[in-house]
């Protein structure tokens, strides 16, 4: 169990969160308590359930404001043990909850059985007290609920029987004068008051007594059959829907109990689910009675305890199914809003913060940076030195924000200034591709001023706007838009500041120079390679070269320069020589950076040719004294693919290569058994070669 501080913020936060099926959730287990102890409210069980609900309290407290581990899985053990103990604590009270639950609901259940057990003591009691004298007053409950009758009177509880009826209705007993109410086959209460009929009786019935009058009064507002004994004339007579029938014989009495019950069961078998809500409705109503003045305080004092019980319930199954957790979000994006205008950020605050987020096991799996919204705002600040809240919201629901880190961000609002400069080549021209190309005239610049704009501190560094001169590829006429850098005094260039317009138009000329030329360096070769070898490549480096002087030498060079002549006849492999440039008189080589160039660096490379032949080998035994064995086929061709010279090689030694099988492959080979071998090629590196037997039969003789 955690802290006091974790266990209330936990609750707290449920509670802020919860939505309208949790709320019907709550309200539901509340009523269910107020009832339950509504109910046991009156019993021996409420002094023993007040007794846990404070014993289960200051372990709960315990255990929150106290660090004790082994009090807390001890404590643990013994919930688990009271929830088995609970039905064995209160077993009477729960059996008779759920005896007078089963009746109220079921009570047409017990139709039958009250027909065989209760109809023959009630007519014969009636038959008892009318030849002796005696007044009596018995009330058969139908599916209308009478409990508010019962309660006039003394409760009793018991199966019927002629016994107790009898000495109920004797005239020197203290419920004599009242009326017996019976459910199904037992007797409830007895001495109960009945409401007296106030309508006019017919003329025959006129005289009749005050028992008589509650008879036909009960009827009147319910279903239930009422049996009188007049205590004057000694008759009986039977009350039912308002109406008395008055001198039955005990043959009509028990007709008339029977069909009563009898219709009283069909009803039941045929709206069993009406009866069921009438009666729950009923239970539930007698539960939720409006209290008196007297009873007023104990029924909010249970109201508030059924409600804390439903919300503790509550809160409890919450963190067991859907335990509340505290995870670390990383990387969550931070945004900047409400910059004020005319002024600019000199610091930059984090990029990503973290936050430690509070949520249920359920949400806290499906959370993602993309769930998070963290800012900054800026709103209303005056330039300068600035501590600003992070503040986080989520998109996921229920979240809550624990902590943020960083929690706050210390930003520099700086006011924005603008002023002019003057825009400056960097270099003095361009960068030409080649010594044969040159500037016609000065780069220019368009426009000369730029309007640059930021903050104040650094518009004063700023001395002037700079832009590079591109590197050109062949004389032309060169228009092209480049971005201009604000620089300092020393040429370090200053950030964070707008330059207006962001590039310029920087335009030149290059022309071709009319003393040099760009010639290509071609390498002159002597001879060919040896046979079986073949030219690959032939590389000379540099591969341009410009030519310098008059017009007329330079006209007669055309675009290519040679090499003095490289010999090839013993080029075996690769070869990489200087070789001197065949230049006319009074021309000059340079290269791109104008240095003079006399030789080229000559690549040869040089590959052996392939070919394929095919030749053919006698297969040999390696190991083989001593063993006598029949070869098939006993030569086999083989398909060389290989560099021609290593070909011929084999050819004028045909030691080189040789299929061989070797002995102690045969070493078990019996008697005129034949086996299928695969031989081995031995041959030079470089070579490949393919059998066009794969396998070699041998027989032993």
């Amino acid at each position: 169990m955690g802290t006091a501080e974790s266990v209330f913020s936990d609750f707290f936060f449920s509670l802020a969160n919860v939505n309208a099926i949790q709320i019907l959730d709550i309200v539901l287990v509340a009523l269910v308590f107020f009832l339950t102890l509504n109910l046991l409210r009156r019993s021996r069980a409420t002094v023993l359930f007040r007794g846990a609900l404070v014993l289960l309290a200051i372990f709960f407290m315990v255990t929150v404001f106290l660090p004790l581990p082994t009090f807390d899985y001890i404590l643990e053990l013994l919930l688990i043990a009271t929830l088995i103990a609970t039905p064995i604590i209160f077993q009477p009270e729960l059996r008779q909850l759920l005896e007078e639950l089963g009746r109220r609901v079921g009570r047409f259940g017990l139709r039958r059985q009250a027909t065989e057990t209760a109809l023959r003591p009630i007519s014969n009691t009636a038959e008892n007290l009318s030849g002796r004298g005696i007044g009596g007053l018995i009330v058969l409950e139908g599916s209308d609920d009478l409990t508010e009758i019962m309660q006039t009177g003394v409760p009793v509880g018991s199966n019927v029987s002629t016994e107790l009826l009898q000495t109920i209705f004797y005239d020197g007993t203290p419920l004599h004068d009242g009326a017996v109410m019976i459910r199904g086959d037992r007797i409830v209460a007895a001495g109960c008051v009945l409401p007296v009929s106030n309508r006019q009786l017919y003329s025959n019935q006129r005289r009749l007594g005050t028992r008589h009058r509650a008879a036909v009064g009960l009827t009147e507002t319910s279903d239930a059959l009422v049996v009188v004994v007049s205590e004057e004339t000694g008759g009986i007579s039977v009350a039912r829907n308002g109406r008395l029938q008055s001198d039955v014989d005990k043959t009509t009495l028990r007709e008339q109990m029977h069909n009563f019950y009898q219709r009283g069961e069909q009803a039941g078998e045929s709206n069993v689910s009406r009866q069921i809500w009438t009666q729950f409705t009923q239970w539930v109503r007698g539960g939720l009675h409006l209290p008196s003045r007297e009873d007023l305080l104990p029924t909010l004092t249970l109201m508030v305890v059924a409600t804390l019980l439903a919300l503790a319930t509550w809160a409890f199954v919450i963190q067991e199914t859907n335990p509340i957790r505290e995870v670390r979000v990383e990387d969550i994006p931070l945004q900047i809003v409400g910059m004020p205008s005319n002024t600019v950020l000199r610091t930059e605050p984090s990029e990503r913060v973290s936050a430690v987020v509070k949520a249920p096991n359920a949400t806290i799996d499906s959370l993602g940076t993309g769930s998070f919204q963290a800012q900054i705002s800026l709103e209303g600040l005056a330039p300068g030195l600035h501590r600003v809240p992070v503040s986080i919201e989520s998109s996921a629901r229920p979240v809550q924000i624990v902590s943020v880190n960083p929690a706050n961000a210390d930003i520099q609002l700086a006011e924005v200034v603008t002023r002019t400069v003057e825009v400056q080549i960097e270099a003095t021209g361009p960068q030409l591709p080649s010594p044969a190309l040159e500037l016609r005239d000065t780069p220019i610049v368009t426009p000369t001023e730029v309007v640059v704009s930021g903050a104040a501190a650094l518009v004063e560094m700023i001395d002037h706007a700079v832009v590079d001169v591109p590197d050109i590829e062949a004389a032309g006429t060169v228009r092209r838009l480049q971005p201009v850098l604000l620089v300092d005094r020393d040429g370090e260039v200053v950030r964070d500041v707008e330059a207006q317009p962001e590039q310029v138009q920087l335009g030149f000329t290059v022309v071709q120079r009319a003393n040099a030329r760009d010639v290509a360096v071609r390498v002159v070769t002597d001879g060919a390679v040896p046979e079986g070898y073949r030219l690959s490549s032939l590389l000379a480096a540099p591969a341009v070269v410009t030519l310098l002087g008059n017009e007329a030498q330079l006209a007669e060079v055309g675009n290519v320069i040679p090499t003095l002549p490289v010999d090839l006849s013993q080029a075996v492999e690769d070869i990489t020589i200087q070789v001197p440039l065949n230049l006319p008189p009074g021309v000059e080589a340079v290269d791109e950076q104008g240095e003079t160039v006399r030789t080229a660096l000559v690549t040869v490379e040089v590959d052996e040719r392939t070919d394929n032949r095919v030749v053919t080998r006698q297969v040999e035994i390696d190991g083989a004294a001593g063993l006598s064995v029949e070869i098939s086929p006993q030569t086999v061709d083989l398909l060389l693919s290989g560099p021609v010279p290593l070909l011929e090689e084999i050819e004028a030694e045909p030691r080189l290569l040789r299929v061989v099988i070797n002995a102690s492959e045969l070493s078990d080979l019996d008697s005129g058994e034949t086996i299928s071998v695969a031989p081995t090629i031995i041959a030079p590196d470089n070579v490949r070669v393919r059998l066009s037997t794969e396998q070699i039969q041998v027989t032993a003789p």
